[in-house]
């Protein structure tokens, strides 16, 4: 049994860094690839490293391009035409999705963490406060929280709760996240409320 709790304990460090690195790997030797045999041209000499910093100056002049109105308007139909493709449609979808519930163009799409009742009374649940609604029948303002469904954050329910029926939580918004990500296998050290 220890044995066992020891080899996921280092498996939850390792397999992420592996991951990460071969990713950064994969982008820096397909864009090196494409760049080395252009760089003669342009420089007359081989430029290490070269792809990395391509990689970032596309992804800010990708950004940068999505701020205005064409941009937006290709955003929109690359996802009508990645939502369209069987298998690749899916992800691109999710990964969008992931990202926009990080916050996009610098709005933050949740405001913090709350852990609330729910589904029933004596169950708790890790949701996110996106934002408030007022109720004309009793004039009271619910609070629009999102319960994620791990380990997909990206799907969840909607519920509108009373203030007085959430708690905030004594981690930040991305160890929260991280929690529902992993199933709470990573747990924050401490009470979270």
């Amino acid at each position: 049994m220890n044995a066992r709790a020891n080899l996921l304990a280092g498996a939850a460090v390792i397999v992420p860094i592996v991951v990460t690195f071969f990713v950064l790997r994969f982008l820096f030797e397909t864009l090196d690839s494409v760049l080395q045999p252009l760089l003669p041209y342009v420089f007359d000499r081989v430029v290490p490293g070269l792809g990395i910093a391509v990689l970032v100056v596309v992804v800010y002049l990708v950004g940068l391009a999505t701020r205005n109105a064409v941009g937006r308007w290709f955003t929109g139909l690359t996802d009508r035409l990645m939502g369209r493709v069987p298998l690749a449609g899916t992800i691109y979808t999710a990964s969008r999705r992931l990202m926009e519930s990080f916050g996009t163009a610098g709005k933050i799409a949740f405001r913090r963490a709350v852990i609330l009742e729910y589904p029933r009374p004596g169950l708790r649940t890790i949701g996110f406060v996106t934002g408030a609604t007022m109720s004309e029948t009793d004039g009271r303002s619910y609070l629009n929280v999102f319960v994620p469904t791990p380990p997909n954050p990206t799907s969840g329910v909607l519920v509108l709760v009373p203030e007085e029926d959430v708690r905030d939580i004594g981690v930040t918004i991305e160890e929260a996240v991280q929690m529902v990500f992993s199933g709470g296998v990573v747990t924050p050290e401490g009470s979270l409320w």
